[in-house]
């Protein structure tokens, strides 16, 4: 756990979720490589031999090379994030072909793939599986970072009884919504982890996660003029950021 006096960084987060060897990152590689599991039970229920083939090869090479993997898309989140856009990669990995065309997500993720089987630089057309790969971690990164800065906060704050409940389905297309409980003292719980997370990662959970920070109802207390001042600064920069993001038809990644 990260000392409640440190400062939390995009280092000591992702140092603490996929450190070498710890309980912790087994962990990740499990719920990763059982995902993968299911994923190939699918695949090979598909008529298309050539489909099952290049997939198949996508999975089977992720999860026996997970270090370097993981190690790749930590690199692209860490270095990216303040470009990512989860519903994107969300919307492409719904796609019903086996190669995603024109996906627009620049070189920081062709450098992610594992294979160059349906890599094509020129066109950015990669393998369904390869999407859905990169979402799952992804997935699988956006829970323990929450749940370590709301740890970080809650013992900053001296507030360990405080709690958040998710609720939605499991698909790695769907949103994570949190709504933080246990006294009047949420929704600064609240404003402190979308702040917290933005001056991390110079984005917003919504953007990066798909996930968004509710209060329970019986939690609710009254904010203070300063509280909606410096609320308003960053809705502010992030409506500003939004606004240049949506020039184009796709957020670039």
């Amino acid at each position: 756990m990260i000392n409640s006096q440190e400062t939390l960084t995009k280092e000591n987060i992702l140092e603490l979720v996929l450190k070498k060897d710890s309980n912790k990152r087994q962990e990740v590689e499990k719920e990763f490589n059982d995902w993968a599991k299911d994923e190939l039970k699918k695949i090979k229920t598909s008529v298309d031999n050539n489909h099952v083939r290049r997939s198949s090869i996508v999975l089977i090479n992720e999860t026996n090379n997970f270090d370097k993997f993981v190690n790749k898309v930590l690199d692209f989140f860490d270095n990216n994030s303040k470009n990512i856009n989860w519903q994107h990669i969300a919307n492409d990995s719904k796609s019903m072909n086996e190669v995603v065309k024109n996906c627009e997500y620049g070189e920081n993720f062709n450098d992610i793939l594992t294979t160059n089987d349906s890599k094509n630089s020129n066109n950015c057309n990669h393998n369904i599986a390869e999407v859905k790969s990169i979402l799952k971690l992804l997935g699988i990164l956006r829970h323990n970072v929450i749940d370590i800065i709301i740890d970080n906060l809650k013992e900053k704050m001296n507030i360990q009884k405080y709690y958040y409940t998710a609720f939605g389905s499991t698909n790695i297309t769907s949103d994570f919504d949190l709504t933080i409980c246990g006294g009047n003292k949420a929704n600064v719980l609240c404003w402190k982890m979308f702040k917290i997370y933005y001056n991390v990662y110079k984005n917003t959970l919504p953007q990066n996660f798909d996930s968004n920070l509710y209060v329970g109802a019986y939690d609710v207390h009254s904010s203070s003029n300063s509280y909606n001042k410096e609320a308003e600064k960053y809705i502010k920069k992030f409506n500003m950021k939004i606004q240049k993001n949506n020039k184009g038809n796709k957020t670039n990644i």
